[in-house]
């Protein structure tokens, strides 16, 4: 993954998912526990690499969610032969 942005303003980009609580984490998960601590004490905490690494993920589920539906689109599958529907 390349980034053209500095680190601050990406991890900054997270505001609003989260705000929003488009962005959940299950609880007494140790490495869960540490991004929390890390997003709250950003940007003045010690270590951002969690958070970075947080959006970058996001970044790249985006690229792929966005790819896999204009692929369904150009094929014109919508799901509508599928059998396992109910």
């Amino acid at each position: 993954i390349e980034n053209r942005l500095n680190k601050n303003v990406r991890i900054r980009r997270l505001g609003a998912p989260l705000s929003k609580r488009k962005l959940r984490f299950l609880r007494d998960n140790p490495s869960n526990e540490l991004l929390i601590e890390q997003l709250q004490a950003f940007p003045c905490g010690a270590h951002d690499d969690g958070p970075d690494a947080l959006e970058m993920a996001l970044r790249v589920l985006t690229a792929l969610t966005e790819n896999a539906v204009a692929e369904t689109f150009s094929r014109g599958d919508f799901g509508a032969n599928r059998t396992d529907f109910y």
